[in-house]
């Protein structure tokens, strides 16, 4: 792979850093003593900062701390000291560290390396700072104009995946379902939040409705996706049947684009899986990474969709936990795993437990919103799914996870449930 070398001090040893194995090259700028490494050609924005010596600013013995104090800007005063910071997680597109810093007590700092949506997270928790379902933003530290580390009060709870996919496995040992016990307040809590950002302006209008020509670019996404799974694996007669499809399940929809039209939109979470929501005690619910989808393609992270495309994707992260249940479970590979979630129990587990939750939030939404608006719109539900499900087998391919058998089945297994209802 080509990989372009900037005039800054060894910008080739940045170029070996596993953050830009996807890229076609590396350029390097140099800001105060930080060189701000960028990728070029990758499948996202690809981003780090290093000392001179090319050591990541956030590694030990490096310059964060100082970074932080000096160069932030801080929503209230700085701490009065950043110490003891180690790296609690890393995904695949951030490094996030925990550190003490009083009086705040602990602090989550996320380091953006693939920052494409960075900007959108800043603005979210900005926007809705002290709200009580996200983590309290307190600084922000930008390099050449991009969010690149966002600092944030530490919160008690864990992943609602974990706790979901034990549900799924106590439910296969069993067979009878077992709901999550979080599964009504995660209802309860979303329908607060789509409130919250219902009333945020950003850089959409508050709420508004879709016209004909917002809903054929939210079916043109289903129609390219289609044509990107092919590229992606070329010669798989089954991704070959699934592009097939989407194409045929596109056509639908645009024949019945008046059952879309007029729906209400808003600014949303925008990539809402079980991963993304924390659970503390009694269930206390916290949403985190309002960046949006990585691989929005064609499309962007910041264009208006209904409030089902959030309850969409929580139904089809049920699935995902149906299929690591099952996996753990029996040991099989994806592949099997995957057609497993889709059987009985899983199968009739994965409908309760959805059920569960959209109770709770139309009960939520109601008391919230009153008579003002609609609850869910059934159609953009079963829409929203299938445009879902379409961006997973995008994503999945593109990465290589080997999960693209979950939307990959989901969708062989009963096309005519994403269709238009007749």
């Amino acid at each position: 792979m080509n990989r372009g070398m900037s005039s800054a001090p060894d910008c080739e040893a940045a170029s070996r850093d596993p953050w830009f194995k996807d890229c076609q090259r590396v350029t390097c700028s140099l800001d105060e003593g930080i060189v701000v490494a960028r990728g070029i050609g990758c499948l996202e924005p690809t981003m780090s900062l290093y000392t001179e010596t090319m050591e990541p600013v956030e590694a030990p013995g490096g310059p964060l701390k100082e970074l932080l104090l000096e160069k932030a800007t801080w929503l209230h005063a700085p701490p009065h000291a950043i110490a003891n910071a180690a790296v609690a997680s890393v995904t695949r597109r951030s490094v996030i560290l925990e550190a003490d810093a009083p009086p705040f007590g602990r602090i989550v700092i996320k380091v953006f390396k693939r920052p494409g949506g960075s900007a959108r997270e800043k603005l979210i928790l900005e926007e809705l700072n002290g709200f009580p379902l996200i983590p309290r933003l307190l600084a922000v530290y930008e390099a050449e104009g991009t969010p690149y580390m966002l600092v944030y009060e530490a919160f008690e709870g864990e992943p609602l995946a974990s706790g979901f996919i034990e549900s799924g496995l106590e439910t296969l040992w069993s067979g009878a379902s077992r709901l999550p016990q979080c599964a009504a307040p995660l209802g309860h809590s979303l329908a607060a939040l789509h409130a919250a950002l219902g009333k945020l302006a950003g850089p959409i209008p508050a709420s508004t409705t879709a016209d004909k020509a917002l809903v054929n670019a939210w079916i043109e996404r289903i129609e390219k996706r289609a044509a990107m799974i092919t590229e992606l694996a070329p010669g798989d007669d089954s991704i070959a049947e699934a592009a097939e499809t989407l194409r045929w399940l596109a056509g639908e929809w645009r024949r019945a684009v008046n059952a879309l039209i007029g729906s209400k939109v808003q600014l949303t979470h925008g990539d809402l899986h079980l991963y993304q929501v924390y659970a503390g005690p009694g269930c206390r619910i916290f949403f985190t990474d309002f960046e949006g989808e990585p691989l929005k393609q064609p499309g962007s992270t910041w264009d208006p969709e209904g409030r089902e495309r959030d309850l969409a994707a929580l139904k089809r992260s049920i699935t995902y936990a149906a299929a690591l249940a099952a996996e753990r479970a029996t040991g099989a590979g994806l592949e099997e795993s995957a057609r497993t979630a889709l059987e009985e129990p899983l199968a009739s587990w994965t409908e309760k437990v959805f059920a569960a939750i959209r109770k709770a939030y139309e009960e939520a939404w109601a008391t919230l919103m009153g008579a003002r608006e609609p609850v869910i719109m059934e159609e953009g539900l079963r829409f929203w799914i299938l445009e879902r499900l379409s961006y997973e087998l995008v994503y999945e391919l593109a990465y290589a996870t080997g999960y693209h058998y979950v939307p990959l089945w989901s969708l062989l297994k009963n096309p005519d449930s994403y269709a238009p209802s007749p």
